[in-house]
Formats: structure tokens, sequence, C-alpha cells
């Protein structure tokens, strides 16, 4: 069933990229790699806490920092979602796509936990980031 667009908000997902070689001031190879990201695309989701009780077992001590979002693949345009994507829920990008900075981070504060996709009905479990702010 789809939701209703009052209850819809913002979610922007980006999805990984192959990791990438960081190199020194001087364009050489460090042995260090760090993970990318693409560009975010914005969707419009009703994402929201589980409160179904099976879904609640499954996800065991994580549950509070789980929400869920069900979509059909007419809801998101075609877009494929894939584990371990970054999301920015309640918040927007602030551009940084690499985590290889520490001095300027990602503001992410969810990752894409399970995409269940059978067909008709796209289901979404996105993770609170430790220490991120709840969306």
């Amino acid at each position: 069933m789809r939701s209703l667009v009052r209850e819809k908000r913002t979610v922007y997902v980006s999805q990984p990229l192959p990791t990438q070689e960081i190199k020194d001031s001087d364009g050489n190879d460090t042995g260090v790699r760090e993970n990318v990201w693409d560009e975010p695309v914005e969707l419009s989701l009703n994402a929201k806490p589980i409160t179904d009780q099976l879904e609640r077992q499954a996800f065991g001590t994580d549950v509070n920092s789980i929400l869920k979002a069900e979509c059909t693949p007419f809801d998101i345009d075609g877009y494929s979602f894939v584990e371990k994507s970054a999301a920015w829920i309640g918040i927007t990008p602030n551009g940084v796509l690499t985590d290889g900075d520490t001095a300027k981070p990602m503001n992410n504060n969810y990752t894409v936990e399970q995409v269940l996709d059978t067909g008709g009905q796209i289901t979404v479990y996105f993770k609170k980031v430790a220490g991120a702010t709840k969306a």
C-alpha cells in the first residue's frame, strides 16, 4: 500500500563506490584506502520506526535505531537500493562523500541496513549511525 504524501519525508541516499587510494600532498599513494559514495539521490519516503513484533525481534537490541520505509518501484522512479548506502533522513547532505578526512566527515545520519525487494513492494531498513542525532 502506498503511503500518503503528507506522511512522506525527504530522504537522500548515496550508494557506495569502489574504495580509492588516499594520496599525499605530492600526489603519491599512501597505501591507505577510503570509502567513497556517489552523489545523493533525493527520494520522498515514509520512514517510520518498526512496530511489527516479528521485525522488532529480528533486529534485537538495535531496534530503537532502525527506521523502516516501504515503497513501490513507482514511488522511487525505478531507483535501486543497495545495502551499506549512506542515507540522510531529516537533514541535508553536506557535500562530503568520503570517510578519509576526519576534519571534514560525512554528515549522514543513517545507513541502509537491509533491503527486501519482492518486485512490487520494496522494504528498506535504515540504521542510525552511532553518534548521529535521531531524525
